[in-house]
């Protein structure tokens, strides 16, 4: 499925491939939060690795089962069509951490022809992540949050852009799924998309890291 998206070119790719995917990965049915008409389609997929509600209902257990390799996760996709062009597409993994009452890491990225103007109120981290002395253009943009969104540990986001070079892309796309039935916990953003947490904390900058921020071998 991951694939399949990565390989959508957003200006390029049309309605019709789009819609192969969907029908192949057996994508959500429009609803008001995914509407699809002839002018704009939103098309999302999902795919599970045991049922959340299923995790480990004490330590013992949740030490068991990820020593076993085995952690609880979903896989998101996501194709955005406008005028019978996919305009944008995106991934999102989120695994389950360790403890009685585990909370998740979540990574997710999105490509558009245009990276959507930054908020900067709400999303300061962006504008340090773009300093036109180390990359000339904005088209590798990566945030963090962590812990206090419902339940997740941290959420680390990538945008791109169809301008982004082939490196940032890589970057930006390359989820670590060794990270899903390693032996151990699947510990942090950086193992689950590591070169795009890297670049988020040289982007920030040595003597800018915030407390708390992503933690990288």
């Amino acid at each position: 499925m991951l694939a399949d998206v990565q390989n959508l070119k957003p200006g390029i790719s049309s309605k019709d491939e789009a819609m192969h995917i969907a029908a192949k990965y057996a994508a959500q049915k429009s609803n008001k939060r995914l509407p699809c008409s002839e002018d704009k389609c939103t098309l999302e997929m999902h795919v599970t690795w045991c049922d959340p509600d299923m995790s480990g209902t004490n330590a013992l257990d949740d030490w068991i089962w990820s020593h076993l390799g085995i952690h609880c996760w979903e896989a998101w996709s996501w194709i955005i069509v406008e005028n019978k062009v996919v305009t944008a597409t995106g991934a999102e993994i989120d695994v389950e951490g360790s403890g009685p009452q585990p909370r998740w890491h979540e990574a997710n990225w999105s490509l558009d022809e245009q990276i959507p103007t930054v908020d900067e109120q709400e999303e300061k981290q962006f504008l340090h992540n773009f300093d036109p002395r180390r990359d000339e253009s904005p088209n590798f943009l990566v945030d963090w949050a962590g812990p206090g969104h419902t339940n997740r540990m941290e959420i680390l986001y990538a945008r791109i852009s169809t301008h982004s070079t082939a490196e940032q892309r890589h970057a930006a796309q390359d989820f670590n799924l060794k990270c899903l039935t390693k032996w151990g916990d699947c510990s942090s953003v950086c193992e689950l998309l590591p070169e795009a947490t890297r670049y988020y904390n040289r982007g920030l900058g040595v003597d800018e890291l915030p407390s708390p921020h992503p933690r990288c071998n």
